[in-house]
């Protein structure tokens, strides 16, 4: 059905009344010289809002809808609002020449909260440069210029793979982001080693408003974490009057690959306990250690001098390449904890099919023990050693990375061009950032 939607204004100041009924909008309009197109709802605002800015009584624009009455109420808003930004007193539209509306301009709530709005203008790098990536793609015959995507974390190597104080949700990320709700307060911190995973600041802010307190490591000392680096971080925190809540461990290390000693795991707790401070503990990529040389020590193998505070989350997604079954584990001792946990836990469920399935997986000691790490692992080790020695013939430096499914490399001998240091990886110092980057220089290939 075509409608024509006739409407006239009465700004403030006017004595003139709009009680009495408006002339059909197809004579008056035209009378008057307004002009008329045929437009959609989803215009219709722009339309409006144009024709109350100009001179004249009497606008008409002719609308293309499906049913009158349905619309009705999303015309008195366009209307509404449009007038309300004019300083309108009151606005009268005719449906169809038949029947006119009066309606007093109001203010219009925003379509989301402010904090919707906050997290959906904060800048991603990721977003950014995979669409850049995506619209300028790497080809070996057709754009040899472009770029190669080494942002995708996926892992590829598995694809032929056919209880009281646990809390299972929906992958690391929702536990993560409980974690923050229920240890810190909007605009409190959680310190992070940086570099880090990007996607710890989203986790853990987005939504709980925790800010993250990066502690910086130095490139010249290979990256590695001291309790002097996390003293020397907590001391400036406090200075700078921020409030420190707790400290996020990723081990094995993403994006490093460096896997934490038995050592400093022990100091990071006694450093937590001296300051009475939370530990987080991701261990997801637990079971992807590939150097043979290197131990892995897991947080829930070792004394805990405050076990209230020491949070341990797992997920399927790495280890066992099931990112798609959307399952995370959190082991805490706090009750507090694990009751916040279980009743949000509504929001973040994993399907209980997906669980029952994952029991069988994970159930298969035998198969997982004899065939399935142990290929994984080997796969692991074969490509890191390929990537790195594919890099070393173009002059790239590699992070001796211990574990995980990626790697931390230097292009800065063979790039052409320099990424905004600011944007590149954000989270850690600048000093110490380049000349790394995630992207690979468009005339290389891996």
């Amino acid at each position: 059905m075509s409608t024509l939607l006739g409407y006239r204004t009465r700004e403030e100041g006017d004595s003139q009344s709009l009680r009495e009924p408006l002339s059909s909008p197809t004579h008056d309009g035209a009378r008057r010289g307004q002009t008329r197109g045929r437009l959609s709802i989803t215009q219709a605002h722009d339309q409006i809002r144009r024709s109350l800015s100009n001179e004249g009584r009497v606008k008409t624009c002719r609308l293309q809808t499906t049913n009158t009455r349905s619309n009705l109420s999303e015309l008195c808003a366009l209307v509404s609002g449009a007038a309300f930004r004019r300083k309108t007193k009151e606005a009268m539209f005719l449906i169809c020449g038949a029947k006119s509306y009066t309606v007093t301009p109001t203010r219009l709530p925003p379509l989301v909260s402010e904090r919707a709005r906050e997290v959906a203008d904060r800048p991603d790098p990721l977003i950014k440069y995979s669409q850049m990536v995506s619209a300028d793609p790497y080809h070996p015959d057709t754009n040899k210029q472009g770029y190669i995507d080494l942002g995708l974390a996926e892992n590829r190597l598995c694809q032929d793979i056919t209880t009281e104080k646990l809390i299972v949700a929906s992958g690391t990320t929702a536990l993560l982001d409980t974690l923050a709700f229920s240890l810190a307060e909007p605009g409190e911190y959680i310190m992070v080693p940086a570099p880090y995973y990007y996607r710890i600041n989203n986790d853990l802010e987005d939504r709980a408003g925790v800010h993250v307190l990066e502690v910086p490591l130095s490139s010249k000392a290979g990256f590695e974490l001291t309790v002097n680096s996390l003293e020397a971080a907590l001391t400036l925190a406090r200075r700078q009057s921020k409030k420190v809540r707790g400290m996020l461990l990723i081990n094995p290390n993403n994006p490093l690959g460096d896997v934490y000693s038995e050592s400093i795991l022990i100091e990071c707790l006694q450093f937590a306990f001296k300051h009475g401070l939370h530990v987080i503990v991701d261990e997801i990529y637990a079971l992807s250690v590939f150097d043979e040389s290197t131990k892995f020590c897991s947080i829930l193998s070792l004394h805990m001098p405050d076990p209230q505070r020491v949070h341990f989350i797992w997920g399927v997604s790495k280890d066992l390449g099931l990112s798609g079954y959307r399952c995370g584990v959190l082991y805490t001792t706090n009750d507090q904890m694990l009751g916040f946990a279980t009743r949000v836990g509504l929001f973040q469920l994993t399907p209980p099919l997906m669980q029952r399935r994952l029991e069988h997986v994970i159930s298969d000691n035998d198969w997982l023990d004899k065939v399935y790490f142990p290929a994984y692992h080997t796969r692991l080790a074969s490509v890191f050693t390929a990537a790195c020695a594919k890099l070393a013939a173009m002059g790239v430096t590699v992070h001796p990375s211990k574990a995980g499914i990626f790697l931390w490399a230097d292009f800065s001998p063979v790039s052409t061009e320099r990424f905004d240091k600011r944007e590149g990886l954000p989270h850690a110092r600048e000093e110490e950032l380049l000349p790394f980057t995630w992207l690979v220089p468009p005339r290389h290939r891996i």
